[in-house]
């Protein structure tokens, strides 16, 4: 009875992550024909078919989690889960019961983890660096051992989880300053890979506004505009510090506040 319990709570999560991530519109492919991302893309399906873990390093909002979907998205894994284990500092409290789960003192099952959630399918931890050392340790225990326990748990869970991570730091200098475990480092970074800010990328600004404008439209209930190439030219040259998420979120400003009459931008 536990097991079938486990199995249908399991199948419920995986339905709830898919149907967000369906909601969202962003499950399509990487956007952007400049060398750089032709690389990047070129990158992304070669290690898509491998086993190995990933680290995705990059800047906020560049799309470290979006490129990691596209991992998942393109592997053998694609029809299991891909659960995202959040470390922001809000969430560090309860990471460990969200990560492992959690067992009462008689056995009983209390929580799920993410781990199990991502049984078959790939974990992706958002900024890996905000993991104290306690946690560190207890994944690169799991990363050796492919099993653990549930917090209060005497049972080894068996998993098989492909593991990526996402950072916005130089984690060579976290190890330096012993911020991060460079046993742990090794074990996730096998293909690092790096994504270009949209700085470094001003050619896809073009097709990444086309992109966000009909998806921001199609979103709010809006008709989409038509942006001149004045405007292009001048977002192209703007300092993107928040880099995708800078893009769209400037996109969807300008519908909403943009006259109704107005076919061009």
């Amino acid at each position: 009875l536990m097991l079938i319990e486990r199995a249908l709570e399991l199948e419920k999560l995986k339905k709830e992550n898919q149907e967000l991530w369906d909601r969202s519109g962003l499950n399509e492919v990487y956007i952007g024909s400049s060398i750089v991302s032709t690389n990047l893309k070129n990158l992304i399906k070669k290690v898509s078919s491998t086993k190995s873990r990933v680290l995705i390093k990059g800047s906020y909002g560049v799309g470290k989690q979006f490129v990691a979907r596209m991992i998942h998205n393109q592997s053998n894994r694609k029809k299991s889960a891909f659960i995202i284990a959040k470390t922001k500092r809000q969430d560090l409290d309860n990471l460990e019961e969200e990560l492992f789960g959690k067992e009462t003192i008689d056995g009983k099952i209390e929580k799920i983890g993410l781990l199990e959630q991502a049984h078959n399918g790939t974990l992706y931890i958002d900024e890996v660096s905000n993991l104290d050392l306690k946690m560190q340790a207890r994944i690169v225990k799991l990363l050796a051992e492919n099993v653990f326990t549930r917090v209060s748990g005497k049972v080894l869970i068996n998993v098989n989880v492909r593991v990526l991570a996402g950072t916005n730091k130089d984690l060579i200098e976290e190890i330096k300053i012993n911020g991060f475990r460079e046993d742990l480092y090794y074990r996730l970074s096998v293909v690092p890979i790096d994504i270009p800010t949209l700085n470094n990328r001003a050619e896809d600004i073009p097709d990444l506004i086309s992109h966000f404008m009909k998806l921001c439209s199609k979103n709010l209930g809006l008709l989409p505009r038509v942006i001149s190439q004045e405007a292009i030219t001048v977002l192209q040259s703007k300092d993107w510090k928040g880099n995708i998420k800078e893009l769209r979120s400037y996109v969807e400003q300008l519908l909403i506040i943009s006259p109704d009459t107005d076919d061009m931008i």
